[in-house]
This record gives structure tokens, C-alpha cells and sequence, in this order.
């Protein structure tokens, strides 16, 4: 941390972003449930919130108001965050330039991994679920289709904005931006952490004559072992990848989807931790929800079939899944090996220069 950054510790840090993402959501939610009153046929804000998705209007203030919780909920609070705890926040979050040919390889990666998710999407399916989530899964994919079907390309644009680019860029900044970052670095600082509490616990007195003994056997084996799993695994950014995109998967209340989504979350958290510009996982976010969106309004036109965003599921192709995260995993590998090569072409100029 240098001298332009505030002393906030991991943990606080975490805390905080949680608080301003509470609050964030409130007010966002409440100023949303206004705007939908003002543009569409809602007489309250309750109504607003408790919109009807199976007619236009209804539809047209769910937009509204998920475009306001995304602003409430992911963006407000990892700004203010940055604001409060550097004087250079868009570079805090991650807003650094990035070689073009990584951008370009990271969006190939993505459109290779789509048929890939959709198979992890079906496995997922075959997990036994209570029937409370089993409703809510369909009630989620209910609205998502009612939303995303439409000939209309003005609603589709909106929809691209609202389904798209501010999820990619909100949940971005959110999590591979802020929360993935601090989580590395406690899971790091609890090495010293833990090394410091057991060395203080041998020091106690209540040890007596046993101390030597206890103090010989905890060296030999559980030490050793401890050492070797703390240097290896919380050392390692993986495991504060693999968090983050718990959290990331977890946050959209949707479990039969909860395996794709990690696996887009670790994806997402790679691509920033090896590239270092938070503008790689915003690209390849929205290049997986825009693909859906363009997918869906192509369907309400009558263009493809219905069946084609179920291409790589275990009833439809599933060879082309397996196949897909086959070719995403040997990209995958090259996108790593990029990581460390210096490339010339560039593109996203820092935002504080």
C-alpha cells in the first residue's frame, strides 16, 4: 500500500464495501422504484417493485429498476470505496492499459467457453434441489426470458445496456475491481497471522515441563505441515479467486446455475489478475451477456430456433460442450502464458492520466 492509500486493512476494507453496497442498494432501489412510477403506469413504488412481467409496462419498469440496483448495489459502492481509499481510485480499480492482443485472445476465450458453460450449466441441473429453489430458478428464467424475447430492437439495445453493459461493468468493479484484491491479500496476511498465535500460544506458561515435548511435536508434524499448506494455498491468489467468485455466484440467487456462474467468476478473476486491467473481465462479461441478449432477440424474430441457447447442454450437443471447454482450457493456458510477455499494441489509457 503506498502513502496516496488510505491504512484500511483487508478485513475492514471487506466490511466497508459490504456496508456501502447495503446502502447503496436501499437508496438505489428507492430512487429506481421513483423513476418507474414517473415513466411507467406504477402508482407506487411498491407497485414498481412488484412489477408484472408478463406485459410490456411491467416489463419496460423491471429494466428500470435492475439497471438502478445495479448501479446501487455494485457500482456506487466500489467507487466511493476507491474515492475514499486512494487518491487515484480508476487506477485502484483496476482501469490500467492492457495489451490488445490479450483483450482480443480473452474475448475469443469467451465465445469459445459459451456451448462449455451451458454443458456445466446442465450438470449443475442434475444436483438435487429443494423445491424452493427449484421455483425460483424457473421464476428467474421466466422473467429472464420475458425480458430478453422481443422483434423490437430499441428494446433490445435497452436491453443490452441494462442486461449487458452494466453488469459487466458494475459487477466487475464490485468484485475482480475491490473485493478480489483485499480477499487475496488477508487470506496472505493470515499466514503471519496464524504463525503469530501459535507462536505465542507455545510461549504461555501454563505449558510447564510439557513445553519442550509439546513445543517438539508441534515442529515435527503439525508445522511442518501447516507451513507447507499456508505457503501453498493462502499464499496462492487462487484460493481469494475462488471466493470471490463464490460470493460472485452465490449474490444471484439462482443454484442451478451456481456451477456455471463460479466457473465464470474464476474465469473472470484470471483473466484480471493476469492481465492487471480490471477492462479484460468487463469486455469478457459483457461479451457472455450480450451473446445471450443478441441469442434471445434473434429467437423472438425467428432468425434461430429456440434451442440454440441450449447448444452444449447434456440434451442438446452436449459433445459441443465438452468439446468447448476442451479448446476454452487450451486458451486458457495461452491466455497465461501471455501474462508475462510485453506487447505493443495497447489500448485503455489509465483513467486518471
Amino acid at each position: 500500500m503506498n502513502s496516496q492509500q488510505s491504512n484500511v486493512t483487508p478485513g475492514v476494507g471487506l466490511v466497508l464495501l459490504v456496508l456501502l453496497a447495503l446502502i447503496g442498494s436501499v437508496f438505489f432501489m428507492v430512487i429506481g422504484g421513483l423513476v418507474s412510477m414517473l415513466l411507467t403506469e406504477s402508482s407506487s413504488i411498491s407497485e414498481a417493485l412488484s412489477a408484472d412481467y408478463t406485459n410490456l409496462d411491467g416489463l419496460n419498469s423491471i429494466r428500470i429498476l435492475q439497471s438502478f440496483q445495479t448501479l446501487g448495489l455494485f457500482i456506487f459502492p466500489a467507487v466511493l470505496f476507491a474515492f475514499i481509499h486512494t487518491k487515484q481510485p480508476f487506477t485502484f480499480l483496476g482501469f490500467n492499459r492492457v495489451s490488445l492482443r490479450f483483450l482480443l485472445l480473452s474475448v475469443a476465450f469467451m465465445f469459445i467457453a459459451l456451448p462449455g458453460i451451458n454443458f456445466l450449466a446442465s450438470l449443475n441441473a442434475l444436483i438435487p434441489m429443494p423445491q424452493w429453489a427449484i421455483d425460483l430458478e424457473l421464476k428467474a428464467l421466466e422473467i429472464t426470458e420475458a425480458l430478453l424475447t422481443t422483434k423490437s430492437f430499441t428494446i433490445f439495445l435497452s436491453n443490452i445496456f441494462v442486461v449487458a453493459v452494466l453488469p459487466a461493468l458494475g459487477e466487475e468493479l464490485f468484485f475482480r475491481g475491490v473485493m478480489q484484491p483485499f480477499v487475496i491479500k488477508l487470506l496472505r496476511n493470515s499466514v503471519g497471522f496464524l504463525q503469530s498465535f501459535f507462536t505465542k500460544l507455545l510461549n504461555k506458561s501454563f505449558w510447564g515441563i510439557l513445553k519442550p515435548l509439546i513445543t517438539k511435536l508441534l515442529q515435527n508434524s503439525f508445522w511442518t505441515v501447516y507451513h507447507s499448506f499456508s505457503s501453498k494455498l493462502l499464499q496462492n491468489p487462487f484460493l481469494g479467486i475462488f471466493i470471490t467468485a463464490f460470493v460472485f455466484s452465490a449474490i444471484h440467487f439462482q443454484f442451478q446455475g451456481f456451477i456455471p456462474r463460479l466457473a465464470l467468476g474464476m474465469m473472470f478473476g484470471y483473466l484480471y489478475l493476469w492481465s492487471g486491467s480490471l477492462w479484460v473481465p468487463i469486455a469478457v462479461h459483457f461479451v457472455n451477456n450480450a451473446s445471450a441478449t443478441i441469442v434471445f432477440y434473434l429467437i423472438g424474430n425467428g432468425k434461430l430456433p429456440a434451442h440454440t441457447e441450449n447448444i452444449g447442454e447434456l440434451n442438446q450437443l452436449w459433445a459441443v460442450g465438452l468439446t468447448s471447454i476442451i479448446f476454452a482450457g487450451v486458451l486458457g493456458y495461452l491466455l497465461w502464458t501471455e501474462k508475462s510477455k510485453k506487447l505493443n499494441a495497447v489500448v485503455g489509457q489509465p483513467a486518471n492520466e
